[in-house]
């Protein structure tokens, strides 16, 4: 599975914006629980503690969110990112709705100077939310229209109540707009910080899959094939799991390059390497270009039978590609030679014995006539 570089986009930018919740949750769990202590201290009513249940148990919520996506691929972000991105725009209006709340609780049980303390704590607000939520624009502007709009809403209705609330209201205001009027510019810079990022990884990973490729066939090249197998030869010890190599070789090969030419003999390497792929039935199956005309094959958790079954396929396959062979000793098509051995692997044996033993199974097959299997006794 491929995810595009949109969706990328959309999965790295939910990950910065709830990464940010290690720090902002504790944090306005913190906070909310001091302020809910100067306010109860003022009017001890079971408002103020149904508001912090609520509160406290949104944080709880979203910390888990937090967890949950912090150990999920990008496959698994990639395939539910709507409900992602859904789940943080409800989020962020959330927590500006919870806290626009309090405010206007707050402002008709406290004093003047009580609500002076807590101006200063909505700009600090307003600024961490700035900060978290620059990231991802839809819960940017959810949690500010839900935030901050109320709250201007609010004061503006009472500044008949003194100059106090007028300067208080001019203040977000003030403070709303120069947020705004950065965002723009911050949300871009991190925007292309991350396309960068994306497309570098990109890069490094198609690199990568260069380095680890047959060019002309576009399996796996030998050096990729060698620390693939190790790793699946260990699995295999630790699961107790048989595992089958086979060595591929295509007969008469050199004869066939000497007669049709060296393009040729690239195009047959081509389509014998993509019928022996297309054969193959497990995702966990490995295959490789392994030297000129030989190819190497990893079966994984298969039986005798099964591997079998899948030598006599393989040979039959390339030979009903019908690729004319008229130099061949065994048929008037390009056909393949194959030695097999299959072990269920043990601490004390090492994959070159494996692979040792099917190349001997290749040249008993080579030896017996060409256009055949042969497994290692």
């Amino acid at each position: 599975m491929s995810i595009n570089e949109e969706t990328k986009l959309s999965v790295d930018q939910n990950r910065l914006f709830y990464q940010q919740m290690r720090t902002t949750t504790p944090l306005q769990a913190v906070v909310a629980t001091g302020w809910f202590g100067v306010l109860m201290y003022h009017d001890s009513s079971i408002i103020p503690i149904f508001w912090l249940v609520i509160f406290l148990a949104f944080l709880t919520f979203r910390y888990s969110v937090y967890l949950k996506i912090k150990v999920q691929d990008d496959y698994k972000i990639a395939s539910q990112i709507n409900a992602v991105n859904r789940n943080a725009l409800i989020a962020a209006a959330l927590n500006g709705l919870l806290w626009s709340t309090f405010y206007v609780y707050s402002f008709y049980h406290l004093s003047e100077q009580w609500m002076l303390l807590f101006a200063a704590f909505v700009v600090v607000l307003m600024a961490s939310g700035f900060i978290t939520l620059t990231v991802h624009k839809q819960s940017f502007y959810a949690f500010f229209s839900c935030f901050i709009v109320p709250i201007i809403i609010f004061t503006f209705m009472f500044n008949d109540m003194g100059d106090t609330l007028f300067f208080m209201a001019l203040m977000y205001i003030f403070f709303g707009i120069n947020i705004l009027s950065l965002y723009k510019n911050i949300n871009k810079t991190i925007i292309d910080s991350l396309k960068s990022v994306i497309e570098n990884k990109r890069l490094a990973s198609r690199l990568q899959e260069l380095s680890n490729t047959d060019s002309l066939t576009k399996l796996s090249n030998r050096r990729h094939f060698e620390e693939e197998s190790n790793r699946f030869f260990e699995k295999a010890v630790e699961l107790k799991q048989k595992v089958a190599i086979v060595m591929i070789d295509i007969d008469f090969f050199k004869l066939y390059n000497d007669n049709y030419g060296h393009l040729q003999g690239d195009n047959v390497i081509e389509q014998v390497a993509k019928g022996v792929k297309n054969a193959l039935l497990k995702n966990s199956d490995l295959i490789a270009r392994y030297g000129g005309e030989e190819f190497i094959v990893m079966l994984t958790n298969t039986s005798e039978a099964e591997a079998e079954k899948m030598a006599k396929k393989l040979v039959s396959i390339v030979e009903a590609l019908e690729i004319e062979h008229k130099y061949s000793t065994v048929s008037p098509f390009v056909t393949i030679s194959l030695g097999m051995a299959i072990v269920a692997p043990a601490d004390n044996l090492i994959l070159r014995e494996l692979i040792d033993k099917a190349d001997h199974a290749l040249y008993q097959a080579k030896s017996a006539g060409r256009n055949r299997y042969c497994i290692h006794s």
